[in-house]
């Protein structure tokens, strides 16, 4: 860190905050509107899109990745590259995270071997974490080749803001 107290560009970066400037139903589900904070002299890159959803009924929290971290590549499968955007230096930004009414995901096959599907509603969560991937460089696809089973984004990723909200009682 310089003298005057601001990073200087050999500095590694400080993390980007966040919190939850309002949360609010809508016909199609659900919408969180957080504001991001950068406390340094170069501009954030963070991924803005949803990348995965998260859901544990038994304790009802719900996790929104912004974040390929932990995604694996599957083979023959169309991978789509995230959404950026940035904040710039000593600034703050907002975004805003739409998320669906429902989530379905794979249940436990049935006795006879059969898939079955779970769907959960997203206004049953009691707790909301959103975890969004960033960097102090803007994301360039590697063209080299590479036996990494990371997805390039969770390659690039520097770290992560975890911004938490408790819904409250009687809303959800």
């Amino acid at each position: 860190m310089s003298e005057n107290g601001k990073t200087s560009p050999i500095d590694p970066p400080k993390p980007m905050t966040g919190s939850v400037k309002s949360m609010k139903m809508t016909d199609s589900g659900m919408e969180v509107l957080i504001r991001l904070q950068n406390p340094n002299t170069r501009a954030m890159h963070y991924i803005s899109d949803v990348r995965a959803l998260d859901y544990d009924p038994a304790t009802k929290n719900l996790t929104v990745r912004l974040s390929d971290q932990g995604l694996t590549v599957i083979p023959s499968m169309v991978s789509m590259r995230p959404t950026f955007r940035f904040v710039d230096p000593e600034s703050e930004a907002e975004i805003l995270i739409s998320l669906p009414q429902t989530i379905v995901k794979l249940g436990q096959p049935s006795a006879t071997g059969q898939v079955t599907l779970e769907e959960h509603r997203i206004a049953d969560a009691s707790e909301i974490a959103i975890d969004i991937a960033w960097a102090d460089t803007q994301f360039y696809e590697d063209t080299r080749p590479s036996d990494s089973k990371e997805l390039p984004a969770a390659r690039w990723q520097q770290g992560k803001l975890r911004v938490s909200y408790k819904v409250p009682r009687g809303k959800n």
